[in-house]
């Protein structure tokens, strides 16, 4: 387990990286999806409290948290703390959203 400033200075990191990627994109999502894990695909910059009611929308990489070493992107930082008051409910409901969002366009 990761102590907080690792998750910290991990988030940081990818905060960066995302903002690399998406120069020169403002307001377009990244073309590709990334590899997250070994079996799933996700999308650095869709906001995960979007997700978990039904909705597609970009994050922007300034707003995200790391619950259970898994990176989340908010559109907002109200995202992110309706993660932190309900963590399983939100990953279990964007889970099952995304079965329907996943090739769904942006808002």
């Amino acid at each position: 387990m990761r102590d907080e400033s690792t998750s910290r200075a991990i988030g940081l990191l990818i905060t960066r990286q995302l903002r690399r990627l998406r120069s020169g994109q403002r307001g377009r999502p990244l073309a590709e999806p990334v590899r997250c894990t070994a079996n799933r695909t996700c999308c650095p910059s869709t906001c995960a409290a979007a997700v978990a009611v039904g909705l597609k929308i970009e994050g922007e990489p300034e707003n995200w948290l790391i619950v259970d070493g898994k990176l989340f992107v908010f559109a907002g930082p109200v995202g992110a703390g309706k993660m932190r008051a309900s963590p399983a409910d939100m990953i279990a409901n964007g889970q099952e959203h995304w079965k329907t969002l996943v090739d769904a366009p942006y808002r």
